[in-house]
């Protein structure tokens, strides 16, 4: 058994023991436990990968920051919100400010990097990432793994791929582009979740295989259904002609084909919703001060300092009304 003692500026603070000795650093740690800025210290050049905690713990600071000047008018010192973020950025039809969450407009902003690699194929990078991250397929974006190479930007281009998989359509003509497992090419969606098959079976028919690939002789080669859901598939596929036209895709979020990106539509497509109240005409008037707006808007949600409130913060206070002295004084009794 060896001891040991901790020195902080010059002064012991406390002692151990240990039965094998001191090792620099922790055993299950690969990165530095030192840590500047929110990014662990390495002896190699930084990467986007080492960054991508600085700027996650920068969205939650900069989320603050609104949210301090918001209740304080200053970004100094401490404070209190008398509303949680997650209600001031709902819209005003749903009981909130509407301001927006850096957390869900960077997704809106991931999402677009998606679009832009169906939608616009001209630009270089969208070149090099096809070839270079997706092995000169855009089919394999659905199927591809993460990994711990791949860059800060790949990694968010990845996490958000469920959010836009039923957005990004292909309308099969040659079939050529239209992978069967993968690719959104029907009413039924991703072909392997619809028939809740498990990762082991494939039917004979391999990850990368086309719908051309299942086109012969003006017929389609699929196993005898046996299932009503692939008993569906063969229904649906009877009703495909295959042409000499690529095949095409189509972006629509909201059910209807669109041919540009709305990153504020997208942003409340992806953000979290909450029921309409049926207040917000009433406190949000056209016509009204925007400061007794904002008031109105909390004292709705029973936000104001009424001495109801405060006594359950554990402050002393005489409960009844200051006004009446007759009833407590809650919100209800004093506007409604």
């Amino acid at each position: 058994m060896i001891g040991f003692m901790i020195g902080f500026n010059g002064t012991v603070q406390g002692f151990f023991r240990s039965n094998r000795g001191l090792r620099q650093a922790f055993p299950k740690r690969v990165s530095s436990p030192i840590r500047y800025l929110g990014v662990s210290l390495c002896t190699k050049k930084l990467s986007l990968a080492n960054c991508e905690p600085l700027i996650q713990q920068c969205i939650k600071i900069i989320n603050s920051l609104c949210g301090a000047y918001l209740w304080k008018g200053t970004t100094e010192g401490n404070h209190s919100a008398k509303v949680s973020w997650e209600t001031v950025t709902l819209s005003k039809q749903e009981g909130g400010l509407g301001i927006r969450d850096l957390v869900w407009w960077n997704k809106a902003s991931s999402i677009k990097m998606v679009w832009l690699l169906f939608f616009r194929g001209g630009s270089i990078w969208v070149a090099w990432f096809i070839e270079n991250i997706l092995s000169g397929n855009l089919s394999n974006l659905w199927t591809l793994k993460e990994k711990q190479s791949h860059s800060s930007a790949t990694k968010k281009i990845l996490r958000v791929r469920d959010y836009v998989y039923s957005w990004i359509k292909i309308v099969p003509h040659n079939g050529r582009s239209s992978r069967f497992w993968s690719d959104n090419w029907s009413p039924f969606s991703n072909i392997r979740r619809y028939l809740e098959l498990p990762p082991s079976t494939s039917l004979g028919i391999r990850p990368t295989t086309t719908l051309a690939d299942l086109h012969r002789q003006d017929r389609w080669a699929l196993p005898q259904p046996r299932s009503e859901a692939m008993l569906n598939i063969h229904v649906f596929l009877s009703s495909i002609t295959l042409s000499e036209e690529p095949d095409e895709f189509v972006w629509s979020p909201l059910g209807t084909p669109l041919s540009s990106f709305s990153k504020g539509m997208i942003y409340n497509a992806i953000k979290h919703h909450e029921q309409k109240v049926a207040w917000s005409k009433i406190v949000w008037s056209s016509r009204s001060i925007p400061r007794h707006n904002f008031l109105t808007w909390l004292i709705v949600l029973n936000r104001s300092p009424t001495k109801d409130r405060m006594i359950n913060w554990g402050l002393q206070s005489d409960p009844a009304c200051g006004l009446c002295t007759g009833f407590a004084e809650t919100r209800d009794h004093l506007y409604f």
